[in-house]
């Protein structure tokens, strides 16, 4: 026997699956943030128990070598000793800047903008890759919490690029109009077959994708193998207060 439904009860069950779909995106903005705090932790750990000590490491080496003057067999073992050193300092820094880049101290006292703009300098340092910021329109105060999503949205972009892309170039386009804050991240690398991309284990765009959905933006990949990949992201603007009438 067919089962029928009423339009309140459709309207009814539509509007509990929208809550549980709510509290869902709700708990993985939970989870993202604390998720963000312990990544903080575990950069101020690796700052604390292994940036410092290998700098004291390797000045304790230079005071050896200088001791044991020209004695080749030492100066052959400062010499690898020293490059290891290098070494793992290089990759503590890095692992700390992936936790926690430096640029959200500058996203909390200068804006989304000037972060990005110390971020992308940071990264084509770091990777050879050369970056082009533009800023269009004048920058809108947000939250500091949506400041920062969209800031690791954009992170996430530039990391992908720089983990996977093989490209040369990126361009970056923040830019603000009377209803819309939007990202583009644009790269010459070796695009994605987005018809056989698997959402499932593509990690870093799928949390990209969430953390938009979270902030009601859209978000939108455009790629085709061998030619580039551009990202871009639209948050719809609060709108301005109306003005107060005239006594």
């Amino acid at each position: 026997m067919p089962i029928t439904m009423s339009t309140d009860d459709i309207a009814a069950l539509n509007a509990a699956l929208l809550q549980q779909v709510a509290d869902l995106h709700a708990l993985i903005g939970w989870l993202d943030v604390g998720h963000q705090q312990m990544k903080d932790v575990v950069a101020a750990e690796l700052h604390e128990q292994l940036g410092s000590p290998l700098t004291a490491l390797a000045m304790r080496l230079a005071l050896i070598t200088r001791h044991g003057g020209s004695e080749p067999k030492l100066a052959e073992h400062w010499t690898k000793a020293h490059a290891l050193i290098g070494n793992l300092t290089q990759t503590t820094r890095r692992l700390q800047h992936q936790l926690r880049p430096v640029a959200l101290d500058a996203l909390n006292a200068l804006g989304l903008s000037a972060a990005l703009a110390e971020y992308l300098e940071q990264f084509g340092q770091r990777t050879g890759i050369a970056c082009t910021l533009t800023i269009e329109g004048s920058e809108v105060p947000l939250s500091l919490a949506t400041n920062q999503a969209l800031f690791r949205i954009l992170s996430g972009a530039v990391d992908n690029i720089g983990q996977h892309a093989g490209a040369r170039s990126m361009q970056v386009l923040l830019g603000y109009d009377a209803m819309t804050c939007h990202m583009t991240v644009s790269d010459d690398g070796c695009g994605i077959d987005l018809s056989r991309l698997d959402w499932q284990r593509s990690y870093g765009l799928r949390l990209m994708r969430e953390r938009a959905t979270i902030l009601k933006a859209t978000f939108e990949i455009i790629s085709l193998p061998g030619q580039g990949c551009r990202v871009t992201l639209r948050l719809p603007l609060p709108l301005p207060l109306p003005l107060p009438l005239p006594q």
